[in-house]
């Protein structure tokens, strides 16, 4: 199967790049999500018709309960029935805030920091994802019950329907997300959204990077706090700066404890938490958090429960008041830098994309037939894409940005990097160790990864390659790129018009009486220009190629001796003539048992390529 050739793209392109015929298709499959079909979000969908006379039901039907939900579950009523006079937007506060039964800490925790961050900045972010709208752009409550939310997944925002019926206990209490403040609405029905999309309300949980990426666009980071390239620091003055520019929404996460320790500190063991300010007073690092359950605080250092680490000085950099804190447990709490660092494992930042002015995306397809299951040897049939970039300075940075488009709530099983490769001139990577590496990623199961490069001054071209740890099924992926200067971003595709393919096997094994090294002489004739031959066994051999001319001179010779798997030569022919390609194999003397060796033979040409007969 040949790789479709893409040229590297401008990067200031509009909101709605054009789509090539194989991204439109990636981004078709990727609209099947847990069975039911979510289309692209088009923009005359904020003009749908939301009013109708009967009351709107959703034809997809309610969403699937959890099991706690299931225990508790009295029956489906539409809001009206549970409020008396239902706002959508009554007064944005992350206070107000509050997670049930769901298993969606991760999830309340990104309300949260984006109510916060609407409060703090006077500037829509989460609530212009809901219609119908006002003509100001903000959310209306629809008597009818139909809303339309838009989310980004699976590369681009698409359109959720839902309708107002929520889940209520036995004892008539909702049980979902809701707002404190009464007759607001807008959090159970932008979780309901959030839900249906995830495959329903029993939500096998997430983070809030994941969830965050979902409901704003911006740019997810985790980072942990005990990864060796951790620097508190760096980090920190990352956050704060981020935090007061309006540019960082931040979480965390805790560590895993027993439930004795976490019960002692306040704490609740592997939770998310909103960050609701960052200050620094008094020589002290401090963060607001929030637990999503609105209850439930930090009982160690700087809680309310301290009363000998809070000086004037912090208290009033702070507006903290003990008094009021010892008297109400909403959940809010302060809590040093340095106690973060002792009960919290990771932190979740999703940065705007807005802070740079040059992006681009691609929507790619991976076969689970392209290249070996296995890419620890070879790159050659992994994605790979071109990146040039011409700063004008050297502060600049490059962000590249993978998003796994998941169909399924099952548990996630890709573990997928990205890795970035310098001085390439924008040319394939065969070898893990063919060129310098700048960023080495590390392989995770999450659908996001993000990685990094500094830029120095002047054009630099880079090649930035996708891998998994071990391939298990056909993926599909969006790439982004963003830059502070113009760049050139695009797939590296296979630049031979011609190419042909010929397989070879033989016995090895005591019972064959065989040496431990086979030798296989392939002739050809190939026309003059760019040539590249790739030679590759899925046993656990190791192959050496040469290309020799009619007379037996060496023409090219893969580097390095014998390679494990897998062998290249790349070179430029100046005449058409006859040829040789001798695949060395060895590697094998060990086997007691009779084994069928299989390997191939890829040439690839700007000329015609032909076998001949040995």
């Amino acid at each position: 199967m040949k790789e479709e050739k893409q040229k590297p793209q401008p990067t200031n392109t509009p909101s709605t790049p054009l789509l090539s015929a194989s991204e439109t298709e990636v981004l078709k499959q990727a609209s099947i999500i847990n069975s039911k079909i979510y289309l692209p979000w088009f923009e005359d969908d904020s003009t749908d018709s939301f009013w109708t006379q009967e009351p709107f039901r959703d034809p997809d039907g309610f969403l699937k309960l959890s099991q706690e939900q299931h225990e508790k579950f009295g029956c489906w009523k539409r809001v009206p029935e549970l409020m008396a006079n239902p706002r959508m937007v009554s007064r944005m506060s992350s206070s107000s805030i509050v997670q049930d039964v769901v298993t969606d800490c991760s999830f309340v925790a990104s309300l949260c920091v984006s109510a916060a961050y609407e409060r703090k900045f006077q500037k829509q972010l989460i609530t212009g994802c809901i219609y119908p709208q006002d003509a100001d752009g903000m959310p209306l409550y629809n008597m009818s019950g139909k809303y339309v939310v838009k989310l980004f997944f699976n590369g681009i925002y698409r359109k959720i329907v839902v309708d107002d019926y929520l889940p209520v206990s036995k004892d008539g209490k909702l049980m979902c997300t809701y707002s404190n403040l009464l007759d607001e609405v807008w959090p159970c029905i932008i979780e309901k959204a959030y839900m249906k999309v995830n495959g329903g309300y029993d939500f096998p949980g997430s983070n809030s990077g994941i969830d965050l990426y979902a409901l704003t666009g911006w740019i997810p980071e985790q980072i942990f706090i005990n990864d060796y390239k951790w620097n508190a620091e760096i980090q920190w003055k990352r956050m704060m700066s981020g935090f007061k520019k309006g540019r960082a929404l931040i979480t965390l996460a805790t560590i895993d404890m027993d439930e004795e320790r976490a019960i002692k500190i306040g704490l609740v063991p592997t939770h998310a938490y909103a960050v609701l300010n960052i200050q620094e007073a008094d020589g002290q690092r401090m963060m607001q958090l929030k637990n999503p359950w609105n209850h439930r605080r930090w009982n160690g250092k700087f809680s309310h429960l301290d009363n000998e680490s809070w000086t004037n000085g912090i208290r009033e950099a702070l507006h903290f008041d003990r008094a009021k804190a010892l008297e109400h447990d909403d959940g809010i709490f302060w809590i040093s830098f340095d106690s973060v660092l002792q009960y919290f494992e990771s932190i979740h930042v999703n940065w705007n994309p807005a802070m740079f002015s040059y992006q681009h995306v691609m929507h790619v397809s991976w076969p689970l037939e392209i290249g070996p299951m296995v890419d620890a040897y070879t790159f050659a049939h992994n994605p790979q894409f071109g990146l040039e970039v011409n700063a004008t300075d050297d502060s600049s940075t490059m962000w590249l940005l993978l998003s796994k488009h998941v169909t399924t709530k099952d548990e996630n099983k890709d573990y997928i990097t990205l890795h970035i490769y310098e001085n390439t001139n924008c040319h394939r990577v065969y070898y893990p160790d063919m060129y310098s590496v700048i960023h080495i990623g590390a392989y995770v199961n999450s659908p996001h990864i993000l990685a990094s490069i500094k830029i120095p001054q002047g054009k630099s071209r880079y090649t930035v390659v996708v891998s998994q740890n071990e391939k298990t099924r056909s993926l599909t992926f969006s790439l982004r790129a963003y830059g502070k200067h113009p760049f050139l971003f695009g797939a590296i595709g296979n630049e031979y018009p011609e190419e042909k393919e010929i397989r070879h096997r033989f016995k090895v094994g005591s019972d064959t009486k065989t040496s431990d090294i086979h030798v296989w002489e392939q002739s050809l004739t190939i026309e003059a220009g760019q040539i590249c031959i790739m030679t590759e066994a899925q046993e656990n051999v190791t192959l050496k190629l040469k290309f020799v001319d009619s007379k037996g001179a060496v023409i090219a010779e893969s580097v390095g001796g014998y390679r494990p798997k897998f062998a290249f030569v790349e070179f430029a022919l100046p005449e058409k003539g006859k040829f040789q390609a001798v695949v060395t194999v060895t590697g094998f003397s060990g086997s007691n048992d009779v084994n069928d060796i299989e390997v191939s033979l890829n040439v690839r040409s700007e000329g015609r390529i032909t076998w001949e007969k040995v």
